[in-house]
């Protein structure tokens, strides 16, 4: 089987080795390997054993601190969480009592306005309606009418005004004394 053969593609063959052959058998002997030194392979095993000890430790610290958070989640937490949400929740509720308390003062102080404004607008149309917002111009002018009644010679007509002013007047005189009563 020397020969070479062609394959499909035109190319030779690559020339194999005879199945049949066992494989060549080493002619010296093989070496025995030492055994491993046992202080060595204890050191280093002592030295791995301490830093998978720490490692543990470590992942044991870490689980404990995140089952501690999760407890506090969970549970609602104690000690100085639960504090700081009793004093938060404490604080919001002070401050909506707060808050209503501040409401309900505007509501009283917006009422004592409105009232305060329409005092205002009677005292103005009443100042408005009014000539005389002093008993004593009051008086003084009824005095005149009076006089001027007693004293002077009228006609009928202007007799009946003179009355009727006078008329006026004291119904004047009434509305002063409830405009000086409300202020």
């Amino acid at each position: 089987m020397a020969e070479s053969t062609l394959v499909d593609n035109g190319a030779a063959a690559p020339e194999v080795a005879p199945v049949d052959a066992p494989p060549a058998l080493p002619t010296e002997k093989l070496k025995r390997i030492p055994k491993p030194d046992e202080t060595e392979y204890n050191a280093k095993f002592v030295k791995l054993n301490a830093e998978i000890q720490s490692k543990r430790a470590r992942v044991a610290e870490i689980k404990e601190v995140l089952d501690n958070f999760h407890e506090r989640r969970k549970g609602g937490g104690s000690g100085e969480g639960a504090e700081l949400r009793n004093k938060i929740s404490d604080e919001k509720a002070r401050f909506a009592s707060v808050l209503a308390k501040k409401n309900q003062l505007r509501d009283q102080l917006e009422r004592i306005n409105k009232h305060r404004d329409e005092l205002r607008s009677q005292a103005k149309a009443t100042k408005d309606k009014n000539q005389y917002m002093k008993q004593e111009d009051i008086d003084e002018k009824m005095a005149k009418l009076q006089h001027k009644l007693e004293h002077t010679s009228l006609t009928l007509n202007e007799e009946k005004q003179v009355l009727q002013q006078l008329k006026d007047l004291e119904r004047m005189r009434a509305t002063v004394d409830q405009y000086a009563d409300a202020m």
